[in-house]
C-alpha cells in the first residue's frame, strides 16, 4: 500500500510514460536514450534480489534490448517528499 501524500494525476501520468520508455526496444538499444532516462543516482533491485547500478544497466541493456518484452501494469505514484515521486 502507498503512503505519502496523494501525487496530480498529470504527474503519475508522466513517470509511467517515462517508465514505459525504459520498455521499449528502440530506446533500450540506444545508450544516449537511457543515459537521458536514468538519474546518475539511479538503482535497481532485479527479480533475482541483485542490485544493479546506473553504470551496469547503461552496459548491459543495450545487449539485450531485442530479447525483450515488458509488459507493466498497476503502476502506483508516490510523492515521497516535495519534488519527489
Amino acid at each position: 500500500m502507498a503512503s505519502g501524500p496523494p501525487t496530480s494525476a498529470a504527474l503519475a501520468a508522466e513517470l509511467v510514460a517515462l517508465e514505459r520508455m525504459l520498455h521499449a526496444p528502440s530506446v533500450r538499444g540506444d545508450v544516449q536514450r537511457l543515459a537521458n532516462l536514468l538519474d546518475e543516482a539511479f538503482s535497481e533491485i532485479g527479480c533475482s534480489g541483485r542490485c544493479y547500478s546506473r553504470a551496469q544497466m547503461l552496459r548491459h541493456l543495450p545487449e539485450d534490448a531485442t530479447d525483450v518484452n515488458i509488459e507493466a501494469e498497476c503502476f502506483v505514484v508516490t510523492l515521497l517528499a516535495a519534488g519527489l515521486a
